[in-house]
């Protein structure tokens, strides 16, 4: 048997992850600096996104937490995979 500890499908577990509630569910670390939401003529998923995040040309950190255990079976024994990736895309306004 090949049971498996994980809800089955590939998904992303990140709240708002395109900004289209702007800014909700992620902390920004910059002090200085903070992150904005766009609209964008091109859309940057298959779902035809067109929000998305914009930085300053300084250094700029956001991040959210993940509560994994709420996505397991049976957390205690899993054995779990994970990917992260981020879409990147030049700006064609400057």
């Amino acid at each position: 048997s090949n049971e498996s500890n994980e809800i089955p499908g590939s998904r992303n577990l990140l709240k708002n992850p395109s900004g289209a509630d702007g800014l909700r569910g992620w902390k920004q670390y910059s002090q200085n600096v903070s992150w904005k939401v766009e609209e964008s003529d091109i859309p940057s998923d298959d779902d035809n996104t067109t929000t998305n995040f914009v930085s300053s040309f300084q250094w700029c950190i956001m991040g959210q937490s993940v509560p994994l255990h709420k996505f397991l079976r049976r957390p205690s024994s899993a054995r779990i995979r994970i990917e992260a990736s981020a879409k990147t895309m030049g700006r064609t306004d400057c």
